[in-house]
């Protein structure tokens, strides 16, 4: 068996996203967003409730705000999670690459790349359930037992969730770099998890801890950015509005940065990472799909 340097795979993957920064755009919206908790006193809490009851129409345009920005990056993600992929394989090819050309191949994957998401997404949903519903009825019945099994379904949630990552994440790069369908990227992605269980665990454990590392950062600047809308709205709903208009674009640009560069170098972590595993498993009927039409400088 042939050892993986991962440590030159990390090393390149943060050359890329730093030397190439127009990818920290696509890393931005390719990345998950993590939330972050915060401990309001109930005092504060009933002075937001008091300012929301005083003002419903408030929190209809705070809903229709935030259904919009759910469903724009979503869309986003989706583009971006595919043409940063197709970036970074360009790079390793010595090939240029623009902003525009990556958008351009990520809506030409859009639907496949949708597609793939949800099955990723009901798939997931029932893992979750699977895992919460039994240890839920246990804690019911009797709480200490249920403290036994919650300790023994924790373990079996992070297997479960090394396996639906590491097959996910080659799916994806099954669907843009082999030019396959859904199915097919799905099962040559499981293929490639089961033929290669230690890289793919060694790839997660280090995609983790650089997850979490961007978890904390993107909790602090969450924090940053809501503290003075929440406060803001003890004042008026005027204020809020105001703060919420005018913190938004400014925290997406500083967002874009940190959430931008570690989302474009675990992308690229994982593809190169995926690469490898193509040299040592190579599949004779994967044929790149041509990006569609267009510049490529």
């Amino acid at each position: 068996m042939v050892d993986m340097d991962y440590g030159k795979l990390l090393n390149r993957s943060f050359s890329i996203s730093w030397e190439f920064k127009l990818l920290w755009v696509l890393g931005f919206f390719a990345s998950f967003f993590g939330g972050s908790s915060m401990f309001i006193s109930q005092e504060h809490q009933a002075k937001v409730a008091g300012v929301v009851s005083d003002h419903p129409y408030l929190l209809m345009i705070i809903l229709i705000y935030a259904l919009f920005l759910v469903f724009f990056f979503l869309i986003m993600h989706l583009i971006c999670a595919a043409g940063l992929t197709d970036a970074v394989v360009k790079v390793e090819k010595e090939a240029r690459c623009s902003l525009k050309e990556s958008f351009k191949v990520g809506a030409h994957y859009f639907w496949r790349f949708g597609g793939l998401w949800l099955l990723a997404l009901f798939t997931m949903i029932a893992i979750i359930a699977l895992l919460a519903i039994p240890v839920a009825v246990i804690f019911a019945a009797s709480v200490v037992v249920g403290f036994l099994i919650l300790a023994l379904a924790i373990p079996i949630f992070m297997v479960a969730l090394y396996a639906f990552t590491s097959v996910y994440g080659l799916s994806q790069r099954e669907l843009i770099i082999g030019g396959r369908d859904v199915a097919d990227a799905v099962v040559e992605g499981f293929h490639l998890f089961k033929t290669h269980p230690g890289k793919n665990l060694v790839v997660f454990l280090i995609s983790l801890a650089i997850g979490l590392i961007l978890f904390t950062l993107n909790a602090m600047l969450v924090l940053v950015f809501a503290l003075p809308l929440i406060f803001g709205s003890f004042g008026s709903a005027t204020t809020a509005v105001i703060l919420l208009i005018v913190e938004v674009p400014v925290f997406i640009s500083v967002a874009i940065v940190i959430t931008g560069y570690f989302g474009a170098m675990l992308s690229s972590f994982f593809t190169l990472f995926y690469l490898e595993l193509r040299k040592l498993t190579p599949c004779q009927s994967i044929e790149t799909v041509p990006a569609p039409p267009g510049p490529i400088s």
